[in-house]
């Protein structure tokens, strides 16, 4: 007889948890989203508008935002989830080979762009040549991990293309997900940071020094998870629906 690993027992044991407690309802009753942690005020907004637009009962949704990376290998281990919203298309490729989603319902569904913050009262100055102020930097660049969050590959592909990356991996504090690395920001403790530009818009602890031109256009990828139920693939209508990117495009997503 085959031991089952003890890491895929934690998770399943964890999973189970979730699902009797997750907001004092049973899991099996709501539809869990999973999203890339840099649309969590888009996707929080657009929860609220299906939920009100719907007739009763109301669906239940629940969100669980992190890195698409780890929201990715959450969904290979058997996280009941019905939408997953990755900001890199290479994770949905990788469910894609498992046979985890429902391919017709794969969409290219939002763009976004990179920019460079600092806290709010550095003296730093907006719209100088990148070069400038990595030349003379101190303390340490907050960015998404670089070895498997999408917003620092797309940083690090970013500063390579420049001719920078040499020059800056040393100082890099890599965070476990997009708004980590904001968050290191806005407290202080990283003078400078490379985050998607709708990240910057929802802080008013950063400001926008200027953009970071990515060598590959930046692509959030909407799929239906293979069993996902009826209130999943209404909400995912509606997320694909003019009024359900709205609430994407109000908080500097920007439309495929």
């Amino acid at each position: 007889m085959t031991s089952f690993p003890l890491e895929k027992l934690k998770f399943v044991v964890y999973w189970l948890c979730l699902g009797v407690f997750f907001g004092g309802e049973p899991l099996w009753g709501q539809t869990l989203v999973l999203a890339a942690a840099s649309t969590r005020e888009a996707m929080q907004g657009a929860v609220a508008s299906f939920v009100q637009r719907s007739s009763a009962p109301h669906p239940k949704i629940s969100l669980s935002l992190a890195a698409s990376s780890t929201l990715a290998r959450q969904i290979a281990l058997g996280a009941p989830a019905g939408i997953f919203l990755s900001a890199n298309p290479f994770w949905v490729d990788y469910l894609q080979e498992k046979g985890l989603i429902v391919p017709m319902s794969r969409l290219d569904y939002m763009g976004n762009s990179l920019v460079f913050v600092a806290p709010i009262g550095s003296p730093l100055k907006a719209n100088h040549p990148v070069v400038e102020f990595l030349s003379d930097l101190k303390g340490r660049v907050a960015m998404g991990d670089p070895a498997h969050v999408p917003a620092g590959q797309y940083g690090r592909d970013a500063l390579r293309k420049l001719g920078l990356w040499q020059k800056v991996k040393g100082r890099v504090a890599p965070a476990a997900n997009v708004r980590a690395a904001l968050a290191w920001v806005e407290r202080g403790e990283c003078s400078l940071g490379v985050v998607y530009r709708s990240d910057a818009l929802a802080s008013k602890k950063v400001k926008i020094l200027g953009p970071l031109s990515s060598p590959i256009p930046i692509q959030y990828t909407l799929v239906l998870l293979k069993g996902s139920g009826h209130a999943a693939k209404r909400f995912y209508q509606y997320l694909v629906s003019n009024q359900g990117r709205k609430s994407f495009e109000i908080h500097g997503f920007e439309p495929l």
